[in-house]
């Protein structure tokens, strides 16, 4: 299947704002699972909907997302490209869960979030053989450009994450996970790139590669104790950052500057 618009500025996607699309549905939806070989491209998804989470309307039963793909009773989803898009002004970005051979490139994240702490530009949880490459993520209202949970062998690669409400880019509980060459800077009350933990078991067998945190409210870079077998090098301290450049903690975690 391949959805493929005329142009960003061309096809918009956008939701009524007299509709409520719930929790479990976004603009572009596949909950069943057992997807493959899907392109999605050149077209902008709005979900018309962010708001001050101080005064958003409970979680459960408001969610106007932009785009969520999780499996189902048919199975995980193998083989999705998003290219070209704009994913704007949704409760939640861009949600990927139970899915593989993912690849979002090229592409825009801005305004998500905002109908409760903490829904971000893009999530992805359980998914896995992904890359995020050359993507703008910003101005999340409510959290992070990037959150990373339950994932392994993900790629973000030349992406900007910047004046997001909490984090840069975020991973725990995950293994192989690279942010290589990235721009992470200005995001407002946390650190740029953050590798931590939801339960008990870090983020393993990772890169933090060539990237440039700067003026983020916490760390420039940080892994936590629970982090092991990891290569942070080659990064950029660009300045301002509140608490420092970095705080490296975890098992056989090496640093080259």
């Amino acid at each position: 299947m391949a959805l493929i618009g005329a142009g960003k500025s061309s096809t918009i996607l956008k939701r009524s704002s007299s509709s409520d699309l719930g929790l479990e549905t976004s603009v572009i939806t596949v909950s069943t699972g057992g997807v493959s070989n899907n392109i999605v491209k050149a077209l902008t998804i709005d979900g018309n909907s962010v708001v001050n989470p101080g005064t958003a309307p409970d979680k459960d039963s408001w969610h106007n997302g932009g785009v969520l793909i999780t499996d189902g009773n048919l199975g995980t989803n193998n083989k999705i490209l998003f290219d070209n898009i704009i994913v704007q002004n949704s409760t939640m970005g861009f949600h990927a869960k139970g899915t593989s051979n993912l690849t979002v490139q090229n592409s825009d994240f801005t305004n998500n979030g905002g109908c409760y702490l903490y829904w971000h530009n893009m999530y992805l949880r359980r998914v896995s053989s992904t890359k995020i490459y050359n993507c703008n993520l910003y101005s999340s209202p409510s959290a992070n450009g990037i959150n990373i949970s339950f994932c392994d062998n993900v790629t973000v690669d030349s992406c900007k994450t910047y004046n997001n409400y909490f984090r840069g880019i975020r991973a725990a509980d995950s293994s192989y996970i690279d942010v290589l060459n990235c721009n992470v800077y200005g995001n407002k009350t946390g650190d740029g790139i953050i590798f931590n933990t939801d339960t008990t078991t870090g983020v393993s067998n990772f890169r933090i590669k060539s990237n440039t945190v700067s003026n983020n409210a916490g760390y420039g870079i940080i892994t936590n104790g629970a982090c092991s077998d990891g290569q942070v090098w080659d990064n950029i301290d660009g300045g301002g950052n509140v608490k420092g450049f970095k705080s490296l903690s975890g098992i056989n975690i090496n640093y080259e500057s």
